[in-house]
Parts: C-alpha cells; sequence; structure tokens
C-alpha cells in the first residue's frame, strides 16, 4: 500500500485536543478522537545499514499495551522514498505476528539475510512512542494525526540518548494537497519545521551514528 504522510518536528507538545479542533476548523472536517497508544519500535538492518543505504528500512513494532497479554508484533517493510520536496511518499507492506517474542523473529530475518546476502540483520536502532491520535474527515477522505513523544535509544541502552515531540500528518484517503494544507497549519500555529528525513535515519543522525 502507499504511504503518504509529513512529519513536523514542533518544539514541545502541544495541548492536542485544543490543536486538533483548531486544524479541524481550519480543514472544515469533523474531528475524530483515537485516544492514546505506546509503542516499541525496533529497526532492523546489517551492520553497515544496508537497507537504509538503499532508503529500505525494516521496523518491528510492539504494542506495549500487549505485552503482557500475549505479545504481538507488526512487521513494517518500507520502500525508497518518491521524489517530493515536502511529502514522504513511498509504498510499504505490512504483517501482523502472533509470536510472542521478539527474538524468534529477528532470528528469521536475519537467518534469511545471511543466506540470500552473507551479511546478518541485527536491531540498530530502537523507538519508543507515546502517540495520542485522532482523523479528520469521512471514512475514505481522512487526515490521521499522530502527536509523538519520541524516544530514540542505542540497542539494549536504559535511557533514550536523543527526544523529539513529532506532529505526523498521513493521509488515510486524503489528497497531497490537504496534508500539505495541514502541515502549512501545523508549522505556522505550532512553530514546527518539517522533518527532511523519516524516523528511522533521523533517529540515528540524532544519536550521532550517521
Amino acid at each position: 500500500m502507499e504511504e503518504l504522510e509529513i512529519e513536523i518536528i514542533i518544539p514541545k507538545l502541544p495541548d492536542v485536543p485544543r490543536a486538533v479542533e483548531g486544524l479541524a476548523q481550519y480543514l472544515k472536517l469533523e474531528p475524530e478522537s483515537l485516544g492514546m497508544t505506546s509503542t516499541y519500535d525496533r529497526m532492523v538492518d546489517t551492520e553497515d545499514l544496508a537497507l537504509l543505504s538503499q532508503e529500505h528500512s525494516l521496523r518491528v513494532r510492539q504494542k506495549l499495551d500487549n505485552m503482557y497479554g500475549g505479545g504481538e508484533f507488526r512487521l513494517t517493510y518500507k520502500l525508497p522514498l518518491r521524489e517530493h520536496d515536502r511529502l514522504f511518499i513511498r509504498d510499504e507492506q505490512k504483517l501482523k505476528l502472533a509470536e510472542p517474542e521478539y527474538e524468534p523473529v529477528l532470528s528469521v530475518f536475519s537467518n534469511l539475510a545471511r543466506g540470500v546476502s552473507g551479511h546478518e540483520l541485527k536491531t540498530v536502532l530502537e523507538i519508543r512512542e507515546l502517540a495520542r491520535e485522532a482523523n479528520l474527515g469521512p471514512k475514505g477522505d481522512r487526515v490521521n494525526i499522530s502527536v509523538d513523544q519520541s524516544s530514540y535509544y542505542r540497542p539494549g541502552a536504559e535511557e533514550p540518548g536523543a527526544e523529539e515531540v513529532v506532529f505526523e500528518l498521513e493521509s488515510h484517503g486524503a489528497s497531497a494537497e490537504v496534508i500539505l494544507k495541514a502541515a502549512d497549519w501545523v508549522i505556522k500555529e505550532l512553530n514546527g519545521r518539517a522533518a527532511a528525513q523519516p524516523k528511522y535515519a533521523r533517529g540515528l543522525r540524532l544519536l550521532g551514528q550517521l
């Protein structure tokens, strides 16, 4: 499926309900609150970042509210970005797994990669997020909002090496023009700036790994 989004770095966590209402009024779309989610992402790559060098990424996402209920992992493989001066546009593939442990998932992909290329895969970046989400507009023509408190960790680290607040706008049927119009409002009203790179590359750069 195609992903179309923009990530905007903002200086602090805003009053999210107020921001959602203001953006909804600006776009003349009905808001729908989706609540709060907590996730733990592991970005998987080779030692020399072969996936990132080709603008690919493999993410293993775990919903933290499921950690003690049997576990659930969702794999997301993202292909290279298509050329656009502001938006992140790319194809992505998602798969939900019932396997409750991360290490077996990593082992399968690592062995596959080693068999094909001679290079093993490992966890190169961990991202923990607390996201406040909402939708604007009717089903099939929506703007999805996610205001994320993102913390970036080196693998196995107890404390984050970098943190940021990200206001994500993703199309769930809305046009690129609507997403850009929404982004302009966020940048102006919340003193934001559009991210030049997605979170995988940006997180590594914030940690001094790139």
